[in-house]
């Protein structure tokens, strides 16, 4: 199994692949859900509704993964586990940078927009304690 190199995993964290999060409910299940992100100084940022399941569960619990896979071959992938800060980051900042990668700077804006309005949001940031990554030959 190849492992990328920190070049070849930046590169790699740069693309806008969707990332899959694992937080923990109080009784101990996992929970995965899909979202976007941004690999900022070494941390996995993201923004979601603060109603959302995976933030009321980072509430209690703050260890997370996240996975990001690449869609396409040659496949390659990053897991990264470890613990999360809530609301450390300003949310219209991070959001903006973050839906601007998966929209574009208007779409991104926009979306970021209607989300306030329609919802209290959060951030989160996951410092990771243990990286993995793949890399096919």
């Amino acid at each position: 199994m190849a492992k990328m190199n920190s070049l070849e995993t930046s590169a790699f964290l740069e693309e806008s692949n969707i990332a899959h999060l694992v937080t923990l409910r109080e009784d101990g299940t996992p929970h995965v859900s899909p979202i976007w992100y941004k690999f900022i100084a070494g941390y996995f940022a993201m923004f979601t509704p603060a109603h959302s399941i995976k933030f009321r569960n980072l509430h209690s619990d703050r260890r997370a993964s996240i996975s990001v896979a690449s869609y396409d071959e040659p496949y390659r992938y990053v897991v990264a586990e470890g613990l999360a800060s809530l609301n450390e980051q300003k949310f219209d900042e991070i959001a903006l940078a973050i839906a601007s990668r998966y929209r574009g700077i208007e779409r991104g804006k926009a979306f970021v927009e209607q989300l306030k309005a329609e919802y209290e949001m959060g951030t989160i940031l996951l410092k990771p304690e243990r990286f993995m990554t793949y890399r096919a030959n």
